[in-house]
């Protein structure tokens, strides 16, 4: 956690690979998950552990913090679950549904839904107040590695091992667009904060950068 350019922090007390972290909104607090897992909560004003999370019994592979009801830290797992979890009151609610690895979730902008990609090749989208399952997709053509809502939060991006990105309209499933370039694995997607270009990184060894509307590839 950079201070100044001088000044860095290193977090010990994972026993395996770190897989993920993300900030609390305020900056203070940073989630990790990790292969050994568990979830893990830190000061980063102090470096100091807050707190050893152990909702799953296998690699935590994701966590995320939903961007309205901040209390609540998302993670999901080698053993095919998502914990939603008040980091406050501990309360936790399991979700169960997917036959595979969870690899990546994300919430909407609104904070209201939940989506995670698996190996079993679906995604999901969960309800985050209830846990309720609110829609399937299952038509994809191999494992989901990595989910992005867009700033709106009309269009979720996935990529996967077939190295194409596509673009859905959460709300109906309907398949909006694909994009096309990556001669391997496409690892991870990101939208741009306007939502008018999407990233995405391969085993190819290349970043690209295209045109969510048009699908052109920019760069």
């Amino acid at each position: 956690y950079a201070v100044r350019e001088t000044e860095f922090q290193i977090l010990k007390g994972h026993t395996d690979g770190v897989t993920s972290v993300v900030f609390y909104p305020d900056n203070t607090i940073l989630a990790s998950g990790s292969y050994d897992c568990t979830v893990r909560l830190w000061n980063t004003n102090t470096s100091h552990l807050l707190e050893t999370v152990a909702n799953h019994t296998k690699k935590v592979n994701c966590v995320a913090f939903n961007p309205k009801d901040t209390a609540i830290l998302a993670s999901s797992s080698q053993d095919k679950t998502i914990c939603l979890r008040n980091i406050f009151t501990d309360e936790c609610n399991i979700l169960k549904g997917h036959t595979n690895d969870i690899s990546s979730i994300a919430f909407s902008p609104d904070g209201r839904t939940l989506a995670s990609g698996a190996w079993d090749k679906t995604i999901r989208l969960w309800d985050s107040t209830t846990g309720a399952l609110l829609r399937t997709l299952t038509d994809l053509t191999d494992f989901v590695y990595s989910i992005a809502f867009s700033p709106n939060g009309k269009m979720l991006a996935f990529n996967s091992g077939d190295g194409t990105i596509r673009i859905l309209n959460p709300n109906t499933g309907e398949s909006l667009r694909t994009l096309k370039g990556h001669a391997k694995n496409v690892n991870s997607v990101a939208f741009s904060s306007n939502g008018k270009m999407i990233a995405s990184g391969s085993d190819d060894k290349t970043i690209r950068i295209w045109d969510a509307k048009t699908v052109k590839l920019l760069r």
